[in-house]
C-alpha cells in the first residue's frame, strides 16, 4: 500500500460504527473477552494464535479484514519510508532501518533467546523514540509525523508481534501512556491481552470502542500500586536520554503529584512503601548528573523539585533522606550552572538569555525546595548524630530589651538544620567555574566576588507568599562561620588550600553586601547586625589570642590569622552598615565572654583599651561563672555609641569626645545605610539628656562637627531636624530653674547657634518657611534676654541666617537684627498667618518677641512708608491675636508708642483713617484706652485738608464715628470724641450734628450714648 493513502488509514481510527477502532472479526463478542486481546476466542476461551492469518494485529487499519488485505512487504515499505522521514529530525531513526527492517528477516520463532532479547532490546528503545515524537503537544508535531509513527508501529506489530510478547508489550503500553486520550491508545489496549499483564490490567475495561482513559484514572491506580509507580518513574528516567521528552515528563510528574495527593487523603501520609520506590528517582532527578543537554537537563531537575516539594509536604522525612533529597537539589544546581556555562561559549547571545532566564528559574524554584524540605521539622536524630545540637545551625537573635544577662530561650534562635554535607553543597554551587571560589586577594579578604547563592537568595527573600528564607540565611551565616574555624582543628596532617578557607567567608561576605538582603539586616533597628556581631566574636577563639602572642606550629599560627583576618572582614561590613547595631553587638559579647581573659584579650584586640572611657561592667550585670564574680571587677571601655547610651553621666560623658575623634578621623559623619548619624546622637543628647553637663558636652561636640563637616563639604545633618531640635532646646534649656547660670548660659546659647545654622540652611533651600518663621521668631525673641551675651548671640543668629556680615559691638549687632526682622514684608505678612493658625512656639517666646518687634517698628518708621504700614497691620494683629494678654499697661505701653510714630503716616492718608479707626476700636476697653485712643487722638490733631490747613480734630473723630454700626466700636470712638471735644469748641458746634444724627441709630444703646455726648 502507498503512503497516499495516510490520510484514510488516520480518518479510518476516528470513523464512526459499532465496530470503531476494533481489529476483531465479525463474531460475537462477550464481557470476558474485554481486554483479552485480538487473538482470544470466546468460543474455546482462550487465545487462538494458530489461526493468525485471521487476525491481523493493526494500529492504523479499521478492522481485521482490511489489515489482512496489505501484505507484510508493503507495511516493511511504508516503515521504511516512515523511519527515513523521522531521520531527519532524529538521526538515530535511521539506525532501525538497518536492525529491524531487513527483508529476508527470519521469523521470530526461528531465532534464539539471546536473539530475541536483542531484538526486544532494539524494538523498546524505538518504542521510547516514537512515544516522543508523536505528541503533539506545543506544535512540535503534525499529522504526518504521527502517521510516520504509526506505521513504524504497525510493522513492529505484523512482523514481530510485539502485542503478543509480554516485555514489549508492556514496553508499548508504558511508553504510549501519555497518549491515554488518544484513539490509537485505545487501539492498542484492545491487541494486547492484559490478563496475562498484571501490572496492566486495571486497563481492561478500557479496551472497548469510544472507551476514554483519563488521568485522574492512571493517578488512582498509581496511589495503589508501587509497580506503577516505579513504572512511571522508569519512563521518565528514560526518557530524559532522548530529545523532545518535555511533554511526557510533565505527564508523569501530575500523574504522580495527583497519586500522592490521593494516597495522603485516603492514609493521612504517604505510604512507606510509595516513598520508597519513588524517592531514587527523585534523588536522581534532583541531582542531574552530567545532563546530556541544557534543555533537557532544566525539564528533568524541575521533574525532580515538583515531587520533592510534594513528598516533603505530605509526608516527614527522616533526617537522612531529608538530607540526601537537599544535597541532590543542589548538586543539580551546580551541575546545571556548569553545564550553562559551557554551553553559552559555544551559542548566541539570544540562545545565552534564554538559557540564564531558564537557569534563573531553575534555580529559584531549586532554593525553594532546598529551603522547604530544610524548614520541615526532622525526626529524632539517633546515635551519633544527636550529639548535634539545635544551636549548632541557629543564629541567637539579640534584643535590647532583653537583660543582658538573660539566658537564650528556644525562640530566641533563627535557623534550620544544616549540616557540613549540606553547606558543602551550597559552597559547590557558588564556586566559580575555575573551582577556585570567588577572587580574593591575600592581602585583603574582604575581596569578594558575585555570589550566585547571594543573589538567589536576594531575589527570594522579599517576595511574598514564599517560604521564610531568613532561616536558611542565618542558618547559611553560621554553619560557614563554624566551618571556617574548624578547618584548622580538621585538617592538621594535610594543608587547606587558601581557596577553600576562602569559600565560606565569601558567602557570608556576599550575604551581608547583598543589596537585596539589606531590610533583613536593617530591620528591628539592625537585630540581625547586633546578633551576628555578637555571634562571630564570641565564637572566635583566636579573637582572644594577640598575633604577637600566637605559637605552635607554623600551620595553626597561619590558621589563626586567617581566622582573625576574616572575623576583621565580617566585622568591617557590619559595622559598615550600622554602626550603632554592631557596637550593640559587641558590648554583648564582651559582657558574655565566658572568662576574664577572654574579655580582656577580646578587648586589647578590638583595640577598646585605648579609649579613655574605664566602664566597670560588674557593676550592672552578673558574671558568666563564679569564679569571675569572686574577683576583683575588671575595668574596660565600651563602644563609644552603646557608652553615649549608658545609664551612668560620667560613661555618657567620656564617650562624647570618642565619638567626636571618630567621626573627624574618619571624614564622615553620616552612617552608611540610613543609621543615626554621630550628629543625630550628639542633637539628641543635647535635647533629652537629664544630665545638663552631658547635654553641653553634646550640644560643644554638635558646634564642632557641625563647621566640621561644612569645612569639608559634608551633608551634616538635615536643616529642619536641626531647627526643630534648636526650639525645642531654647524652650528646654531657657526655661530651667535648677541649673547653674554658666551651664544654663552655654545651653541657650549653642541652641541659639543651631537655629541660625538651620535658619540660613532654610532661607538658602527656599523650603519649610514654616520651621523658618518659627526659628527667626525665637532668636529674635532671645534678644530681649536680660543676659547680654545671650542677647547678642541671638542677634549674631539673625545676621548670620541673613548672610550678612557680623557687627563687632552688641549694641549694632541687635539694632542690625531688628531691622532685618522687619525688612522682609513677605516674612512679616507669614509671620502674622501662621500665628493665627497657632503654629508658632510657645507663649513666652511669643510675648518675648513683641516687645523686640515693636521697638524694630518704633526705631525704623521714619525711613519707609513701608515700615508704616506693617507697623499698624502688626499692632491690630498684636491686640488680636494677644487680646487676652496684653492688659497690663506694659504691654499696651509698647503697642502705643510703637502706633504713635504712624500718626502722622496715617493723618497723609485720610482714605485709610476710617477704615484703622474702624479696626482699632474693635479692641478691648482697656487695650483701647491705653494703647489705641491716644493714637487716635494724635492722628485727629495732625489731619490736614487740601490747602494744608488742620482739620478740626473733633471733625475728624466725628466722621469716623458715624461710619461705624457696632455699639463697642462706637463706645470706643466716643469715648475719644468726648475728650477732644470738652478742649475745642469749634469742634463741639462741628460735632453736634453727627451727635444729633446718632440719636436716630437703631440701637438703643447707640442712641444713649448720643444722649450723654450731647449732655456733655
Amino acid at each position: 500500500m502507498s503512503m497516499s493513502t495516510l490520510g484514510q488509514q488516520l480518518a479510518a481510527i476516528n470513523a464512526p460504527g459499532t465496530n470503531t477502532g476494533s481489529t476483531f472479526s465479525t463474531s460475537r463478542r462477550h464481557e470476558d473477552a474485554i481486554g483479552r486481546g485480538v487473538t482470544h476466542s470466546v468460543q474455546v476461551g482462550h487465545a487462538m494464535r494458530n489461526k493468525s492469518h485471521l487476525y491481523k494485529p493493526s494500529i492504523i487499519y479499521q478492522d481485521a479484514k482490511k489489515a489482512s488485505d496489505v501484505p507484510l512487504a508493503t507495511i516493511r515499505e511504508n516503515c521504511v519510508a516512515s523511519l527515513r522521514q523521522l531521520e531527519a529530525m532524529d538521526p538515530e531513526f535511521g539506525v532501525f532501518v538497518t536492525l529491524l527492517c531487513k527483508p529476508n528477516e527470519k521469523e521470530r520463532g526461528l531465532l534464539t533467546s539471546a536473539e530475541n532479547e536483542t531484538i526486544d532490546t532494539t524494538i523498546e528503545d524505538l518504542l521510547f523514540r516514537l512515544s516522543l515524537r508523536m505528541s503533539n503537544r506545543n506544535g512540535n508535531s503534525n499529522n504526518n509525523t504521527l502517521a510516520a509513527c504509526l506505521h513504524v508501529v504497525e510493522y513492529l506489530l505484523r512482523k514481530y508481534d510485539i502485542h503478543l510478547r509480554p516485555k514489549t508489550a508492556s514496553t508499548m503500553i508504558l511508553v504510549m501512556l501519555p497518549h491515554h486520550e488518544e484513539p490509537y491508545f485505545l487501539r492498542i489496549l484492545q491487541l494486547i491481552d492484559l490478563a496475562n499483564l498484571p501490572e496492566w490490567s486495571f486497563l481492561r475495561p478500557f479496551a472497548v470502542p469510544g472507551a476514554r482513559v483519563g488521568r485522574s484514572e492512571l493517578a488512582a491506580q498509581a496511589s495503589k500500586d508501587v509497580a506503577m509507580v516505579r513504572s512511571l518513574g522508569r519512563l521518565s528516567q528514560r526518557n530524559i536520554r532522548l530529545p523532545c521528552s518535555q511533554h511526557s515528563l510533565s505527564f508523569t510528574a501530575a500523574v504522580l503529584v495527583e497519586a500522592l495527593t490521593l494516597q495522603t487523603h485516603r492514609k493521612g501520609t504517604i505510604d512507606e512503601r510509595t516513598l520508597q520506590t519513588l524517592l531514587p528517582f527523585v534523588v536522581t532527578a534532583c541531582r542531574n548528573k552530567k545532563p546530556k543537554n541544557l534543555e533537557g537537563g532544566v525539564a528533568w531537575q524541575n521533574w525532580g523539585l515538583v515531587l520533592a516539594s510534594t513528598i516533603v509536604e505530605t509526608s516527614v522525612l527522616a533526617p537522612e533522606p531529608q538530607k540526601l533529597l537537599v544535597t541532590s537539589v543542589l548538586h543539580g544546581l551546580t551541575q546545571q550552572r556548569q553545564a550553562f556555562t559551557k554551553a553559552m561559549k559555544k551559542k548566541s547571545s539570544a540562545a545565552f538569555v534564554q538559557n540564564r532566564d531558564s537557569l534563573s528559574l531553575l534555580l529559584s524554584n531549586g532554593m525553594i525546595v532546598a529551603l522547604t524540605i530544610l524548614s520541615q521539622e526532622p525526626l529524632p536524630l539517633s546515635g551519633a548524630d544527636s550529639k548535634v545540637t539545635i544551636e549548632e545551625s541557629r543564629l541567637p537573635i539579640l534584643s535590647s530589651l532583653i537583660p543582658s544577662n538573660a539566658s537564650f530561650t528556644s525562640n530566641a534562635y533563627c535557623g534550620c538544620s544544616m549540616d557540613k554535607d549540606i553547606l558543602a553543597a551550597l559552597l559547590k554551587l557558588d564556586e566559580s567555574e575555575g573551582g577556585d571560589g570567588n577572587t580574593c586577594s591575600s592581602d585583603n579578604v574582604l575581596t569578594s566576588g558575585d555570589s550566585i547563592v547571594a543573589h538567589c537568595l536576594g531575589s527570594l527573600y522579599g517576595k511574598e507568599g514564599l517560604v521564610d528564607f531568613k532561616s536558611w540565611i542565618a542558618a547559611i551565616l553560621v554553619t560557614s562561620w563554624r566551618r571556617i574555624l574548624k578547618q584548622g582543628k580538621q585538617n592538621k596532617e594535610k594543608s587547606v588550600s587558601l581557596s577553600n578557607r576562602r569559600r565560606p567567608l565569601n558567602l557570608i561576605l556576599a550575604l551581608i553586601q547583598q543589596a537585596d538582603l539589606e531590610p533583613l539586616w536593617k530591620k528591628s533597628n539592625g537585630q540581625w547586625i547586633e546578633s551576628y556581631t555578637s555571634f562571630v566574636l564570641l565564637n572566635t577563639p583566636c579573637c582572644s589570642v594577640d598575633a604577637d602572642q600566637q605559637h605552635g606550629n607554623e600551620e595553626n599560627s597561619q590558621m589563626e590569622i586567617f581566622h582573625l583576618s576574616a572575623a576583621k572582614a565580617i566585622l568591617k561590613v557590619l559595622r559598615r552598615l550600622d554602626t550603632v547595631a554592631y557596637e550593640r553587638g559587641l558590648t554583648h559579647a564582651l559582657i558574655h565572654s565566658k572568662t576574664k581573659e577572654d574579655r580582656t584579650n577580646l578587648v586589647n584586640w578590638m583595640g577598646l583599651s585605648r579609649l579613655p572611657a574605664d566602664i566597670q561592667l560588674t557593676d550592672d550585670i552578673e558574671m558568666n561563672d563564679e569564679e569571675n564574680s569572686k574577683e576583683a571587677p575588671m575595668s574596660i571601655s565600651l563602644p563609644p555609641r552603646v557608652a553615649l547610651e549608658h545609664a551612668e553621666s560620667k560613661i555618657r560623658l567620656d564617650a562624647i569626645p570618642v565619638l567626636l575623634a571618630e567621626a573627624k578621623d574618619e571624614r564622615n559623619t553620616e552612617v552608611d545605610g540610613g543609621g543615626e548619624t554621630i550628629l543625630q546622637s550628639f542633637l539628641r543628647r543635647f535635647l533629652v539628656d537629664d544630665d545638663a553637663n552631658v547635654a553641653l558636652a553634646s550640644a560643644e561636640a554638635l558646634e564642632d562637627l557641625l563647621s566640621f563637616a561644612n569645612s569639608h563639604s559634608v551633608n551634616a545633618i538635615d536643616s529642619v531636624e536641626l531647627g526643630e531640635g534648636s526650639l525645642e532646646g531654647l524652650l528646654k534649656w531657657a526655661s530651667s530653674t535648677n541649673l547653674d547660670e554658666i551651664t544654663r548660659f552655654g545651653l541657650v546659647v549653642h541652641a541659639c547657634r543651631f537655629a541660625s545654622r538651620a535658619a540660613k540652611a532654610l532661607f538658602t533651600s527656599k523650603q519649610n518657611q514654616m520651621t523658618l518663621l518659627r526659628l527667626l521668631e525665637a532668636l529674635g525673641a532671645f534678644m530681649s534676654n536680660k543676659e547680654a551675651q545671650i542677647a547678642e548671640e541671638a542677634a549674631k543668629g539673625i545676621i548670620f541666617a541673613w548672610d550678612r556680615p557680623a557687627e563687632t559691638r552688641r549694641d549694632e549687632s541687635i539694632a542690625v537684627a531688628k531691622s532685618l526682622l522687619i525688612s522682609d514684608e513677605k516674612i512679616l505678612r507669614e509671620y502674622r498667618r501662621a500665628f493665627r493658625k497657632n503654629d508658632s512656639s510657645e507663649i513666652y517666646i511669643r510675648r518675648q518677641l513683641v516687645g523686640v518687634l515693636l521697638d524694630a517698628f518704633a526705631t525704623h518708621l521714619s525711613s519707609s512708608n513701608v515700615f508704616n504700614e506693617e507697623a499698624i497691620e502688626y499692632c491690630i494683629w498684636l491686640v488680636d491675636a494677644f487680646s487676652d494678654n496684653l492688659r497690663s499697661c506694659a504691654d499696651t505701653q509698647l503697642i502705643s508708642e510703637c502706633l504713635l510714630g504712624t500718626a502722622e503716616y496715617l493723618a497723609s492718608t485720610p482714605e485709610n483713617i476710617v477704615p484703622v479707626f474702624s479696626r482699632l476700636a474693635s479692641a478691648d476697653k482697656i487695650v483701647f484706652k491705653n494703647a489705641f485712643a491716644p493714637y487716635i487722638e494724635a492722628v485727629c490733631k495732625n489731619v490736614k485738608d487740601k490747602k494744608g490747613y488742620k482739620v478740626s480734630p473733633a471733625a475728624v473723630v466725628m466722621e469716623a464715628l458715624l461710619a461705624l454700626d457696632n455699639r463697642d466700636q462706637i463706645e470706643n470712638v466716643a469715648s475719644v470724641a468726648r475728650d477732644l471735644t470738652t478742649t475745642d469748641q469749634i469742634g463741639s458746634f462741628y460735632s453736634f450734628i453727627p451727635t444729633i444724627a446718632l440719636t436716630c441709630h437703631s440701637n438703643e444703646n447707640v442712641r444713649g450714648l448720643a444722649v450723654d455726648l450731647l449732655c456733655s
